[in-house]
């Protein structure tokens, strides 16, 4: 695996594992904003398996599903994510809850592509 994606992967578990321990400490905003960060990492992980030779030029979370052809029952979940349509400080328990599960959800699809 090629240096640069298999740094991006490890960044993924870190980051969520960061985003697990904010969740049990009751920080649901940072939790949601690693998650999103985790995310984005592993759209670009994918990004550089699926299209090896181009130069990746999006970044934000939509734009990199868009990108990588992601399929349509997540993006449509991910969009709650969008940085512009983010409050992180109104996350609430079950609403991080979720985003985690699907964080996950979506991460674990991305390995099986990669």
């Amino acid at each position: 695996m090629e240096r640069e994606i298999k740094k991006l992967l490890d960044e993924v578990d870190r980051s969520l594992e960061r985003a697990e321990m904010l969740y049990k400490k009751e920080k649901y905003g940072d939790a949601v904003f690693l998650c999103q960060q985790a995310l984005e990492k592993g759209l670009k992980a994918y990004a550089r398996v699926k299209y090896p030779k181009e130069e990746l030029k999006v970044y934000s979370l939509i734009s990199l599903s868009e990108n990588v052809k992601l399929p349509k029952e997540y993006l449509s979940k991910l969009k709650k994510l969008c940085p512009d349509q983010v409050d992180y400080a109104s996350y609430k328990e079950e609403d991080t809850m979720w985003i985690l599960e699907l964080s996950e959800e979506v991460l674990k699809w991305i390995e099986k592509q990669i």
